[in-house]
């Protein structure tokens, strides 16, 4: 894995596996990677120019994507075949069980709206919000859902077989 930072180029860990959801903080103070070899989300430090040894910094074995919303980091672990995730907003499980199905999750600003226990049966879950402090559930059997700019939209009571919804 290599680093460029102006016109240097920088070996930043030599890795048995490929890394993936390779991102830098917003301030660009480190660079962050997903490594299964290496056991979760390693860290390099970038300070004066020069990048340090990466160091394991969050233990999420099977971390499918991570992302920054203003200074928070969140990631998301894949469980149950790819149908549900674990959420963690700066290393703290902050939703189990996220449904991946029907948009399973947004980042909207700086809130996390998600469908948790879902029922395949009924195609619905419990739609739920997390503002960076606490989670609030929004509504039950939901069937999908959308951020607009200033509010969720959703669609609850949701029938398969006559394809419609409220």
């Amino acid at each position: 894995l290599y680093a460029a930072i102006g016109a240097q180029v920088q070996t930043v860990a030599e890795l048995d596996d490929t890394p993936n959801f390779l991102t830098f903080r917003p301030d660009g103070s480190a660079l962050l990677y997903h490594s299964i070899s290496d056991g979760g989300i390693m860290t390099s430090e970038i300070s004066g120019g020069v990048v340090a040894s990466p160091e394991l910094t969050d233990p999420v074995d099977s971390a499918s994507d991570f992302r920054w919303v203003g200074n928070k980091l969140y990631t998301l672990e894949y469980l149950y075949d790819y149908r549900e995730i674990d959420l963690y907003c700066d290393g703290e499980l902050i939703a189990e069980g996220v449904s991946m199905y029907a948009g399973g999750y947004e980042i909207c600003d700086d809130r996390v709206v998600y469908l948790t226990d879902w029922d395949s049966t009924k195609e619905m879950g419990t739609l739920r919000i997390y503002d960076g402090k606490e989670t609030q559930t929004i509504a039950e059997d939901v069937h999908s859902f959308v951020c607009t700019g200033d509010g969720i939209a959703y669609l609850g009571e949701y029938s398969a077989r006559r394809w419609e919804g409220d």
